[in-house]
């Protein structure tokens, strides 16, 4: 049992009372908790009651931001609001934020920049907490390590059609522990594994990303993974191999869902943007994961020169060509050596005649 596991342990003989009764207005605010919604009537109660139950021993404020819903999300917000005031704070737009810009950093900065207290937690109004000592776990820990700039724990993806579990994200086996940046950015820039309501981090950090929202970050339409690599290149990552909270797959109003609608040119705008924001990302960075933002630019080119059947580029560009025959060796035969493919295809079709 490393140092991580056993504060865990010893959590659950603190005297900790739920967020709505632990507040007290004469003590000052350590966390506040980011929520983001839009249209999420259906399962906002949910995600703010695992807020709300959260055991703990300081004060949480919850911060909703609220982009021009047009179900009930509006009156139930309010409906907490008036149960809670000291603690729900929300915001309401009149027109939605997101559809001007398609994009998210919009909504993220103003929320960014509200936070009060020392750190920051993440839950969309879709998503919700599973363990009630989430956010007191990842407070005292963060206390004890003052390099570190985020925690991490692992998240049930749930799909939001059937209830089933479909995976568990990180989907790989990471111990408790803490991540150096020369470990994480790399792990990270590979596969997005971490979900954004496992994402906690300091309020100062937070206030200094949004107040400049770096190059590569504005690029992209999506926020949460640029944050990660914001956040993880600051110092020390604390990872908590616990399960915590879960992630509603193709719930309504959520970015997965609005994604399956894009038209194959909106995709491929998105992954342009993608290979610019992480080219911008190896500059903002000083070239310290650049091997990782490599591997990742040339793994997005490929995917967009095959997506468009540019395989005339794809030839000519020796590095994704390079990148190709190291990761996708069989695909790469047979798109280097398409009579090979034929001939294979036509003895396997005689074979099953």
């Amino acid at each position: 049992m490393n140092k991580i596991e056993k504060t865990i342990k010893t959590l659950s003989k603190l005297e900790l009372k739920p967020v709505f009764e632990s507040f007290n207005i004469d003590n000052p605010i350590k966390v506040t908790v980011n929520v983001e919604v839009f249209n999420h009537g259906k399962y906002l109660r949910q995600c703010l009651d695992s807020i709300l139950n959260q055991l703990v021993n300081f004060n949480v404020i919850v911060n909703i931001h609220d982009d021009a819903s047009t179900d009930d999300s509006q009156s139930i917000i309010k409906e907490y609001q008036r149960k809670y005031p000291n603690i729900i704070r929300p915001i309401f737009q009149k027109q939605n934020i997101y559809s001007k810009t398609q994009k998210e950093n919009p909504v993220l900065i103003i929320q960014g920049l509200r936070v009060q207290g020392q750190y920051v937690a993440m839950c969309e109004g879709d998503d919700y907490w599973t363990n009630p000592y989430k956010i007191q776990i990842q407070t005292t820990l963060m206390d004890q390590n003052v390099n570190c700039h985020l925690c991490l724990h692992v998240v049930e993806k749930i799909n939001n059609k059937t209830g089933e579990l479909m995976c568990l994200m990180p989907s790989y086996k990471i111990r408790s522990d803490l991540l150096q940046p020369k470990k994480f950015i790399p792990l990270i820039l590979n596969k997005y594994s971490f979900q954004t309501s496992s994402y906690f981090f300091r309020a100062e950090d937070s206030i200094n990303y949004y107040k400049s929202l770096p190059r590569y970050a504005d690029i992209m339409p999506t926020g949460d993974e640029t944050m990660l690599m914001y956040y993880g290149q600051l110092g020390n990552v604390i990872f908590i191999n616990k399960k915590m909270s879960a992630y509603r797959k193709f719930a309504d109003g959520s970015w997965s869902v609005r994604h399956r609608k894009y038209t194959e040119e909106k995709n491929l705008s998105v992954l342009e943007a993608r290979i610019e924001s992480l080219t911008h990302y190896d500059l903002f960075t000083n070239f310290r994961f650049h091997k990782a933002c490599s591997e990742r630019i040339n793994r997005v080119k490929l995917s967009v020169y095959l997506r468009t059947k540019n395989n005339e580029s794809l030839m000519k560009d020796k590095e994704v060509m390079n990148f190709f025959r190291k990761k996708h060796f069989i695909s790469y035969c047979f798109f280097k050596y398409p009579k090979l493919y034929k001939m294979l295809k036509r003895k396997n079709g005689n074979e099953k005649a």
